[in-house]
């Protein structure tokens, strides 16, 4: 039986850190993560390269995914325009 896996995204910042201590990770992992997922658009754990390689296996394989479609292309153009705005509001 294959069992549903769990999106980061529907927990809050306050489970996700909990759930992470249950698995024996760093509290502060739960603020990579989020990070990860709302800045930078991440569309797997393998994206991010501040957690351990070992970590980002963990969580694929257990039990949780991130929540983010899976479009390179949409991820990269997300990408693309917060960069552009972020620069443009940083430019006077």
């Amino acid at each position: 039986m294959i069992s549903e896996k769990t999106s980061i995204k529907r927990l809050t910042f306050d489970e996700l850190k909990t759930k992470l201590g249950a698995m024996g990770f760093k509290g502060y992992r739960a603020g990579q993560i989020t990070s990860w997922i709302y800045r930078h658009y991440a569309v797997s754990f393998e994206e991010m390269t501040n957690i351990a390689k070992a970590e980002r296996d963990r969580l694929q394989m257990e039990r949780y995914k991130t929540g983010n479609v899976h479009n390179p292309a949409k991820a990269k153009a997300a990408r693309m325009i917060l960069s552009h705005r972020s620069r443009a509001l940083t430019v006077r």
